[in-house]
């Protein structure tokens, strides 16, 4: 039996989200009606499984980011609107991503169990950078997508 050497794929560092997209990924996103809502479902995908530290808004992602998920979907970049605030995620694209993910918008009822839970870990911790990843393993645990 021959031993093969195995291939080394680069892994994203903590702040570069993962790009890869399964077939399952590639069904919901070409669900979508038009190339510009294919695109949305997948940033949202690429930032909802990403450090939301990185990127704290899905429209806010590097141009280098979206020229690459662009690439991936053979999205012709020049044939997207380019004005003010062009990247924009439609309700029924963030509800088909959240139920794929089985994740849940969040509510006010969660709203206020958060401040409930950030005002324990207040006393434990001052750092503001601490705060807000007590926050987003809290909405994690609790499955919200904020």
């Amino acid at each position: 039996m021959e031993i093969r050497p195995g291939i080394v794929k680069h892994r994203a560092a903590p702040t570069e989200p993962d790009l890869t997209l399964s077939s399952c990924d590639l069904a919901l996103i070409d669900a979508a009606h038009d190339d510009l809502h294919r695109l949305a479902r997948a940033l949202l995908l690429i930032w909802a499984r990403a450090n939301p530290l990185a990127t704290t808004h899905p429209a806010h992602v590097p141009d280098a980011l979206i020229a690459s998920v662009c690439a991936r979907l053979e999205i012709n970049p020049a044939d997207l609107p380019r004005c003010e605030n062009w990247l924009v995620f439609h309700h029924a694209d963030l509800k088909a991503v959240q139920g794929y993910l089985h994740l849940r918008a969040l509510t006010a009822e969660d709203t206020a169990r958060l401040r409930v839970f950030l005002a324990e870990e207040v006393p434990k911790t001052a750092n503001t950078l601490e705060l807000i990843q007590a926050a987003y393993r809290w909405l994690a645990a609790q499955q919200i997508l904020p």
